[in-house]
């Protein structure tokens, strides 16, 4: 393997932080950006972890300390337990990973199909849930955040390798948005549905464009989804859309919204875009 000097290294991550930005790679991905075109440049194999990589991360920490930390994941969703919501953060993850919801440790090694493998306590990305409130969830309660993890994972995984220039990235704004007003005091249901209803209407609005169509400024969901499978898009499930259509009246309070239905807009929306995105 070439060896590159650390004069000649830091003036490469220099130039590459700088096509980073400009290309609006968010600083926590940059030394993982960084490494795919330092092994493009440079012609070599980059393995992680290695000296070289220990070097690229280095650079970057000292640049940017713990803004590297901010905002490495794939988006949020929201739990109902006993009546309260809670934020559920979305890690992002890298290789094979399992999860649990339990009083165990937040990380451990754990055997499966014969690999020793990391599993991830599920605690630990749920906001301000204490070790006294998972002491007393029942096994529905688990079995339910352990399924909306999994699913909005899969939506956001699945989102996040959508590469259209247009209304993917708001798409992504709207249902972590929706997430925030939940949780806003008092909540703002009605701003919540609003938000899970823009995020479903920008992706199919983002199919019919790449599809050679012109989307319609509207937000009936029904009629997006029947443009959207006129251009190849498989046959969207309309009692979803039913649960995340709503009236602009409920921006206002004219058209008032409780909890239950600011949680299912929210939760089909997820379920949309996991089926969705895929085709896209």
């Amino acid at each position: 393997m070439r060896t590159i000097s650390q004069v000649e290294l830091s003036a490469a991550l220099t130039e590459i932080d700088a096509k980073a930005r400009s290309e609006n790679v968010n600083i926590p991905a940059r030394p993982l950006y960084a490494l795919s075109e330092l092994s493009t440049r440079f012609q070599m194999a980059v393995g992680v972890p290695s000296k070289l990589a220990d070097s690229v991360f280095s650079w970057f920490d000292r640049l940017y300390g713990d803004r590297l930390q901010m905002g490495l994941t794939l988006g949020t969703t929201a739990v109902l337990l006993g009546g309260d919501i809670y934020k559920l953060r979305l890690p992002l993850m890298y290789g094979t990973s399992a999860y649990a919801l339990d009083e165990g440790p937040l990380t451990r090694q754990i055997v499966l199909g014969g690999r020793s493998i990391s599993l991830s306590n599920i605690v630990q990305y749920v906001d301000q849930l204490t070790p006294a409130r998972v002491g007393v969830m029942t096994m529905a309660e688990r079995n339910n955040v352990v399924s909306r993890f999994a699913c909005a994972m899969v939506a956001g995984s699945d989102l996040d390798s959508v590469k259209y220039p247009d209304f993917v990235s708001e798409a992504k704004a709207d249902l972590v948005t929706s997430v925030e007003h939940l949780l806003t005091r008092p909540a703002q249901y009605g701003l919540s549905r609003w938000s899970s209803l823009q995020s479903v209407e920008k992706l199919l609005k983002a199919f019919i464009q790449e599809g050679g169509g012109q989307p319609e400024r509207i937000h009936v969901l029904t009629d997006l989804a029947q443009a959207a499978e006129k251009l190849g898009l498989s046959v969207v499930n309309r009692t979803a859309l039913s649960l995340v259509q709503c009236s602009a009246g409920v921006r206002y309070g004219s058209d008032p919204s409780t909890l239950l239905q600011a949680i299912e807009a929210h939760h089909n929306a997820n379920r949309y875009l996991w089926c969705r995105c895929r085709a896209v």
